[in-house]
């Protein structure tokens, strides 16, 4: 299977993880050793068994293609074409993967509750004029499409 070979996780990042960890770690936003650590917690939830008809996704794989995709916003034709996976599995496992990172690591996550959140969109709205804005992440790009039949004066 071309994954096992040439995919990212064997190929680019595990050089990268070896010889480069600095280049690592500006990819993926986070260090190899800290990869390890999230591996180490969320493996077992997010691991499936080989198949007569299959093999299944490393663990691994998983978890660097996830990160990928939340570091970049790389779009998952592009995260198929560069792990060797199909877009398909990448949309079934990638959700499950951020649900058990979320899970998993409760204690370094801190989500808003309701008042936070207005307070925020409050905050975008009187500062930049962008109202019903919860928020912005710093590294991820959204694309946000212009509406039709607009004039421009």
């Amino acid at each position: 299977m071309a994954r096992r070979s040439i995919g990212a996780t064997c190929a680019i990042f595990k050089e990268l993880y070896h010889e480069d960890p600095r280049e690592y770690k500006a990819v993926l936003r986070v260090t190899p050793e800290q990869v390890d650590k999230i591996l180490n917690i969320i493996k077992m939830k997010i691991e499936r068994q080989d198949t007569f008809m299959r093999d299944a996704t490393p663990a691994r794989v998983k978890l660097e293609e996830t990160l990928c995709f939340l570091s970049s916003g790389i779009s998952y034709r592009l995260l198929a074409i560069f792990f060797r996976i199909s877009k398909s599995s990448i949309s079934k496992f990638m959700p499950e993967v951020c649900d058990v990172m979320y899970e998993a690591l409760d204690e370094y996550l801190q989500v808003p509750d309701k008042k936070e959140w207005e307070d925020i969109q409050v905050g975008f709205h009187h500062r930049w004029n962008f109202p019903g804005c919860c928020g912005a992440i710093d590294g991820k790009h959204v694309v946000i499409p212009a509406p039709r039949n607009l004039l421009w004066y």
